[in-house]
């Protein structure tokens, strides 16, 4: 067990030093990121528990009960079982430093908005690709990454098309959704695309029809 919980742990160690590598000015200022991220990260991270629904919530509360049945604390397992969709703190709190939106308040229309789209779905199929050789492993993890960015610059678009964002997180998505007649068939389209096995090809015209949710 403490050999599964090192590899949650590493797993988003390597993922987010991919992204700070990918999405930070080089050279990095190690201390300056930290001193930039660690306040909201930590503000996103600790309230996972609350603020994942759907999908999210139930993949949570199956991880930390596996956990807690293995004997783990109950502390320890929450936090280790909210460590996948953790990864998500950064560009969350990316999106809140530039458009001076809360913190939470981005976190909560993340993951409604991942939620109503299927993007945890396209997510899933896109870690069940092969990593059989180096290329498969580079494309896969591409792939990843970019669905992760577009899903933030969704967020932002969702956020800014709405004047009033004391309305719930699943209202706001919801006033976007009536703005943007695509989304409908996109999320047939998507939910298509999930149902079958994963695929690069499919994987690939998944993020597309994500791509093209975004305002030109």
């Amino acid at each position: 067990m403490q050999t599964v919980l090192r590899m949650e742990v590493r797993t988003l160690v390597e993922r987010a030093t991919r992204w700070l590598i990918n999405n930070r000015r080089h050279p990095i200022d190690i201390g300056a990121t930290v001193a930039e991220f660690s306040e909201g990260v930590r503000a996103v991270q600790d309230a996972l528990p609350t603020t994942l629904t759907g999908r999210e919530k139930e993949a949570f509360e199956q991880r930390l009960k596996s956990y807690q049945a293995a004997g783990l604390p109950d502390d320890l397992a929450i936090a280790i079982a909210a460590l996948p969709p953790a990864y998500a703190a950064l560009t969350i709190e990316q999106t809140a430093a530039q458009s001076g939106i809360d913190v939470m308040k981005v976190a909560e229309v993340h993951f409604n908005l991942g939620q109503r789209l299927g993007l945890d779905r396209l997510l899933s199929r896109i870690i069940e690709l092969p990593r059989d050789d180096r290329w498969q492993t580079m494309a896969r993890a591409a792939l990843r990454d970019d669905l992760h960015a577009v899903h933030a610059q969704l967020t932002a678009e969702v956020l800014g098309a709405n004047g009033n964002l004391t309305k719930s997180a699943r209202d706001v998505v919801l006033g976007w959704e009536k703005s943007n007649a695509a989304v409908t068939d996109s999320v047939k389209t998507l939910r298509s695309i999930t149902s079958a096995r994963a695929e690069l090809a499919r994987m690939s015209v998944g993020l597309r029809v994500v791509r093209r949710l975004l305002s030109r």
